[in-house]
Parts: C-alpha cells; sequence; structure tokens
C-alpha cells in the first residue's frame, strides 16, 4: 500500500517513536530527526531514523533496568559471557578454531593411512571400512576449513572499499563466501590481483579434496604365506634304473629314459627355460621355494673347437683343390671322399676340452662342411658338446600357475670316477650323497655309443642320413640356407634340452621294484615350499595428500594475512555479518550531502525519492535485473562522515568516466 504523504508535526513524530538498538558504528553522532513513512512517496523508499542521542538514552535506560534486576553472584558469568561473545564477535577466535579443527582432521587421517600402510585389510584396528573413515574425517576437514576461507572474503569485502570499487563487488564477494559459483565469479570478475582471489581458489579446491584423499588409498593384492600348507616338489638324490641285457649285448636304459632323450631331441619349443619342467604341487598357483634345494640331474656342456681344425689340400691337374679338415682326436671330414657332405658326427669319447673331467653320459663331436653356390668345399667348423651327471642347486616359484626353476649351482664329484663304479657326488654343505648306479651309468654310455655316429650328406635343398638323431641334429642347427650354414648356439642348445628331459625322467622316475633289476633304496623325495595366498593390503600413493595439505597451510596463510590487513586497515572486524548494511549510508557526491543532513533539512516526498542518482526508484521498476545494472554503473567508496555514520560515497562511474576524459 501506498504510504500518505500528508507531513506530520515534529511532535508526532516523537511520541510515536519506539525503542531501538543503537548501533555501534553510529559514534558521536547529534540527535536528528526521524522521517516518518507517510513522508516518503513511495513504500519501498521508506526510511525511519532516529535520533543517536534519544536510542543511547534508551539503551542506557535498558541497561539500568538490567542492573537493577540482576543480583549478586551474576556479575562475573555475564563479565566472561560478554568476553566470550567479545572473542567470537571482534576478532578471530571461531575462524581459528575452525581452522584447527580442521587441520587436527586432516592429521588424523594422514596418520591413519600411515599406520594402515603396507598393512593387510583384515589387520586393520577400526571397526569400519578405511575409506568410510577417510571420508568422514574428510567431510570434517572441508568444512571447518571453509569457515576461515569464507569469513576472509567477506572481510576482504569492506576492506576492498576504502578506496573507490565497483558497488557490485559487494555482491561479488558476498556470493563468493557462500560457494562455489560465487568463488568463480570473484576470480574471473573482480579487477587485479587482490588477497580474496585466494581465498576463492581455496574455495574452488575445497571441492576436490575429498576425492582427492579417497584417492590416496588404494587396495592391491599380494602373496603372503598360508601357515597351514606346503608346495612340494620332487628331487632325486639316486638314480638306478636300466633295462638288463639278454646275453652278450650291453643293458640299455630304461623305457622310460629313452623316451626322454628322443623328447629332448625332437623338442621344436626349444625353450629351455620352460621345457621339460617338473610339476609341482601348488594349490593356490602362487607358491615359491624360499630356501635352495638340490636334486641329481644331467648336465650339459660345449665348445667351439673350429680353432683346432687342420686344412690339407690335394690338387689335381683342370680339378678345384680337394681339401679335408683333422681334429687332433683323429676325427675329420673327408673332402675327397664324400664331396657332398654336409656334416660328420661321432660318439666317441675323445674330445679336446672335456675329458676326464666329469662323469660323461656321451660325447659328441661335428665337423659341419661350408659350401659355395658350386657345392665347392670353402671351410668347416667344429663344434663339440658333453652330457655328464651332475647336481643341481634350484630356487623355484610358481606365479599364476606357471612354475620357473632357476639353477644357482652346479656340482659334480670331487674325484672323477671310473667305467664300472658308483657316481658318487657330495655337495658342500650337507652330508646328502647323491648316487648312480654304475650299471646304470654303463648302460646309458653303451646307448650314446651309436647315437651320433654317422654323416649328413645332399646337395642344394636336401640332406640324407643313415643316422635319424645326426640327421635331426642338422636340421635343428640348420641356418636356412642349404650350405651348412648354421644358426649361432643351436646345437648347444638342442644338446642342452636333451639334458633337462633326462633330469626330469631322473626325478620324476616311479618309485623302484624288485623287478625292473634296480636297487630298492628310494630316490624321491620332496622338497618343500610355501604355499602363497593373495590378498588385499593397504597402499598409499601420498602424492594424492598434496593437495589437501597445501589447503591447509593456504587457509592458514589466507587467514593470518587476513587478520593483519585488516589490522593495518582500521576497519572494524564486520566479516560476514550482514548488520553494517544496514547502517552504512549510501552519499550521492553529486549533491554533496549525507542522508542525515537531508533529512533534518526536510527535503519534500520527492527530493527524498531521489537522493540516489539513476536510483531503481526512480527510473526502474525495483526488479533485480535494475538493481544489478545500477550496481553495475555505480562507483562507491565506504567512509565515515563529518557526523560520525558509515556511509557509502556513490558515483556514476559513466560521468566519472566522461569527466576523467574532459
Amino acid at each position: 500500500m501506498k504510504a500518505e504523504s500528508t507531513p506530520k508535526s515534529s511532535n508526532t513524530i516523537s511520541d510515536s517513536r519506539s525503542v531501538y538498538s543503537s548501533s555501534p558504528l553510529a559514534r558521536n553522532v547529534s540527535d536528528a530527526e526521524a522521517v516518518e513513512l507517510s513522508e516518503l512517496e513511495h513504500e519501498d523508499e521508506a526510511r525511519l531514523w532516529r535520533g543517536p542521542g534519544e536510542i543511547q538514552n534508551e539503551y542506557q535506560k535498558i541497561d539500568e533496568i538490567d542492573a537493577a534486576d540482576g543480583t549478586a553472584g551474576t556479575e562475573r558469568p555475564r563479565v566472561m559471557r560478554k568476553s566470550m561473545k567479545s572473542a567470537i564477535n571482534d576478532w578471530w577466535f571461531t575462524e581459528f578454531c575452525a581452522w584447527t579443527i580442521s587441520a587436527t582432521a586432516l592429521a588424523v587421517v594422514i596418520g591413519t593411512i600411515g599406520v594402515a600402510d603396507g598393512n593387510l585389510l583384515h589387520d586393520l584396528p577400526i571397526k569400519i571400512t578405511l575409506n568410510s573413515f577417510i571420508a568422514f574425517m574428510t567431510t570434517i576437514m572441508k568444512a571447518t576449513v571453509l569457515i576461515p576461507v569464507a569469513e576472509g572474503i567477506s572481510q576482504l569485502k569492506w576492506l576492498r572499499f576504502q578506496e573507490s570499487g565497483i558497488l557490485s563487488d559487494i555482491q561479488t564477494f558476498d556470493e563468493a563466501s557462500r560457494g562455489l559459483w560465487g568463488s568463480l565469479k570473484l576470480l574471473f570478475t573482480t579487477r587485479g590481483i587482490h588477497l580474496a582471489k585466494l581465498g576463492a581458489f581455496l574455495a574452488i579446491a575445497g571441492v576436490a579434496v575429498e576425492p582427492f584423499t579417497q584417492q590416496a588409498v588404494t587396495y592391491p593384492r599380494r602373496s603372503v604365506p598360508m601357515e597351514d600348507y606346503n608346495s612340494t616338489v620332487t628331487v632325486a638324490h639316486c638314480y638306478n634304473s636300466y633295462e638288463k641285457s639278454h646275453g652278450s649285448a650291453s643293458d640299455y636304459p630304461s623305457l622310460s629314459m629313452k623316451s626322454a632323450i628322443v623328447a629332448g631331441l625332437y623338442d621344436m619349443e626349444r625353450d629351455p627355460r620352460y621345457s621339460f619342467q617338473v610339476t609341482a604341487t601348488c594349490p593356490t598357483s602362487n607358491c615359491t621355494w624360499d630356501q635352495p634345494y638340490r636334486s641329481l640331474a644331467v648336465c650339459s656342456k660345449c665348445a667351439d673347437v673350429t680353432s683346432n681344425l687342420r686344412k690339407t689340400c690335394d690338387t689335381y691337374a683342370g680339378y678345384a683343390p680337394i681339401c679335408s679338415y683333422n681334429l687332433p682326436s683323429g676325427f675329420r671330414l673327408d673332402g675327397s671322399k664324400f664331396g657332398n657332405a654336409y656334416m660328420f658326427g661321432t660318439g666317441l669319447e675323445d674330445t679336446i676340452n672335456f675329458n676326464n673331467t666329469q662323469p660323461t653320459i656321451s660325447s659328441i663331436t661335428t665337423i659341419r662342411g661350408h659350401r659355395d653356390q658350386h657345392y665347392n668345399l670353402t671351410g668347416a667348423e667344429a663344434n663339440e658338446c658333453v652330457l655328464y651327471f651332475c647336481v643341481q642347486e634350484y630356487l623355484a616359484k610358481s606365479e599364476s600357475g606357471n612354475y620357473t626353476e632357476d639353477v644357482t649351482a652346479t656340482y659334480i664329484p670331487d674325484q672323477v670316477p671310473v667305467l664300472g663304479d658308483d657316481v658318487v657326488i657330495k655337495p658342500p654343505g650337507n652330508d646328502m650323497e647323491y648316487t648312480v648306479d654304475a650299471s646304470t651309468w654303463k648302460a646309458l654310455r653303451a646307448y650314446f655309443n651309436t647315437f651320433w655316429d654317422g654323416n649328413v650328406a645332399g646337395d642344394q635343398g636336401r640332406a640324407v642320413s643313415e643316422n635319424e638323431a645326426l640327421l635331426t641334429l642338422y636340421q635343428l642347427d640348420d641356418g636356412g640356407t642349404g650350405l651348412g650354414t648354421s644358426q649361432p648356439g643351436a646345437e648347444n642348445e638342442t644338446i642342452g634340452l636333451i639334458a633337462k628331459s633326462m633330469t626330469k625322467a631322473i626325478r620324476t622316475q616311479r618309485p623302484v621294484h624288485i623287478s625292473a633289476y634296480t636297487k630298492t633304496s628310494p630316490c624321491i623325495s620332496k622338497a618343500s615350499g610355501i604355499i602363497l595366498g593373495l590378498e588385499a593390503y593397504v597402499h598409499v600413493r601420498w602424492h594424492w595428500m598434496i593437495l589437501p595439505i597445501m589447503l591447509e597451510l593456504l587457509a592458514l596463510a589466507f587467514l593470518i594475512s587476513t587478520v593483519i590487513k585488516s589490522k593495518d586497515s582500521g576497519v572494524s572486524i564486520w566479516k560476514s555479518s550482514t548488520l553494517p548494511l544496514l547502517h552504512v549510508r549510501l552519499v550521492d557526491d553529486s549533491n554533496q550531502a549525507s542522508v542525515d543532513d537531508q533529512n533534518q533539512a526536510r527535503l519534500d516526498n520527492r527530493n527524498q525519492a531521489k537522493l540516489l542518482s539513476g536510483d531503481v526508484t526512480t527510473r526502474g521498476s525495483g526488479k533485480l535485473t535494475d538493481l544489478n545494472k545500477w550496481a553495475m554503473n555505480s562507483q562507491v567508496r565506504l567512509q565515515r562522515s563529518n557526523s560520525g555514520h558509515s556511509e557509502f560515497h556513490v558515483q556514476d562511474r559513466r560521468k566519472t568516466m566522461i569527466d576523467s576524459r574532459v
């Protein structure tokens, strides 16, 4: 309803006054008359001003009544309550307490995850999940750290208008103290670099704190020992299996051993690490043998003896020279008799590098001829390998069902036995003896004596031999040119696979029995390992805690800087209170008069409504859009008038810019 415009007498005004609390912003102000609502033309422009002197008298009366009603003994609690209110309202007690609570919550999070780091989930002492606890403490940390940030931004709002500033910045600062959107507006709409922008940045960064603390903790899985179970792998400490011949023929190896020799020769996977691996017992597919174990085995070694070849050539008129290549042992590749020979092999025991140095099972020497495009013999290479009994020491593990053994040491007899004696190997460090029956050893040697004898011949792209084993060895070693070129180390690899296959046969031999012409002592035992189960544990990624820690430190720096800046400016600690705005007068500098002075001059109702140049009540609808437009075009400065009132002095920015250009 529109207020009546009929003026009333000052006596009527005085009689109708009610008691109002005097503001602390109005200091040393003389009494002034109030303006009735009916004296203003528009309801939304109505203001009621009371004389500060009279208000002070009323306030003093209330204090006297309170003092009269007070009883003895209540003065000290009243003083304490007043001091507490003063600490809360007139200083930064609440903000520093909030920051302390926030820092404590963060310290609890850091301490908790630090203690939990590396521990299994079921070993944690807390009854709730770790992530729930972190989320709870982070919520406390984030909520309390934003209290000093918000109050600091609000306080900087008052400091900003010690010098001229845009009136709409009041709204921007107020929104920034309340949330993310306002902080973004403050960062990108206010001019210059100022402390409040740090507060806005901290308010924005606070949104990301909880995801960062959650990302700091992960739960990978690792292997842990399962004490109630053991993993096992078979090892052998003796070998005495052979088949006895009838008549004068030599004994021969057991069927399982002959099968192992052929399997090693024809292995096409050719993976020395995984081929012919002994199968371990590991229920969880993840096991480890932390202590090395030993087993009887077959080892191999090879050497390139090409440098020991002697070349002799015969020349005939009209023919190319015919050359032969000889080793000191007497083994030779005769180019005159076998002009199309690719390779010669022998199983004779005499070698250049390996004579009488180990309990030999078999030795193989090969001479491979090199030919040109016309199949002329242009050179040769020689290689020798040996298979022998040994003891190998292993470290093993099984990961996701993939069992691997690594040989860490190899042992041979201190004295090489002569044929007809048992092979006995006693490695250092324990009293265990590893033995091979003399008959078993002789049977294997007899089997290999003719295993490699023969030659491989043919023409381009075709190789033939009466010895299937030698032909296979040649083909596996062929470089693919059909000219006798060998792959580096291929022959050595094949012999190594045969040794590994024979070792598996020894370690997995069936229990001995009388009908097999063998000794009756058991040769197989088990090496025990540790079964590993996968369990989740806490792993802290500490770099994710950088943001929360920096947020706390910057929030403290922001709060301290705001306190210092407020103290140096002399502006009261108003922070986010809206009460100062209710008592700050808005003065139009173009009229050079305060609202108080105009009240005292008793301006007419229309002039009273035009106190503010460009006021939306005179030029607009009073809608928020028009109010924002007016605020954007107004430049204000906070100061105190001669009468003691706090005032916002306003000027039209457009007029100021025009005046500055003139």
